[in-house]
């Protein structure tokens, strides 16, 4: 795939994010987090470590956010591409009421399919 068509596929793989967490669709944001993902973050002054899993349990727990009435907006505002690895950075609003930047590292696992390996987040 050339570069173009890696920025169109990592960028797709962030929509994806996007609309699982707007509509709480955890299963498709489980399909687009590599299985030994890390999720590591600041919630003010409360750091998180770990695995996605808490947040996909949060996401299918709570409400749809497109039901909630909330404006989520998330825009993505940066893709570079190195080889077989990516870096994508999302900026939220409306997130249960919290606003987040998120950076993601995606690998190319093969044929082009790309997976979250790792998200940094930081609560605005």
């Amino acid at each position: 795939m050339n570069k173009t068509g890696d920025i169109a596929a990592v960028r797709a793989v962030i929509e994806k994010y996007i609309q699982g967490s707007g509509t709480g669709n955890a299963g498709l944001l489980k399909s687009i987090f590599h299985q030994d993902a890390v999720m590591m973050g600041a919630m003010g002054d409360e750091l998180m470590e770990g695995t996605p899993a808490p947040f996909f349990k949060m996401v299918e727990d709570s409400p749809p956010l497109s039901d909630s009435g909330d404006a989520y907006h998330a825009e993505i505002v940066d893709i570079q591409i190195f080889g077989k690895a990516a870096i994508a950075t999302l900026v939220e609003d409306g997130f249960f009421g919290m606003s987040f930047v998120d950076s993601f590292h995606l690998l190319n696992v093969g044929k082009g399919k790309w997976l979250i390996t790792s998200k940094v987040f930081n609560r605005d």
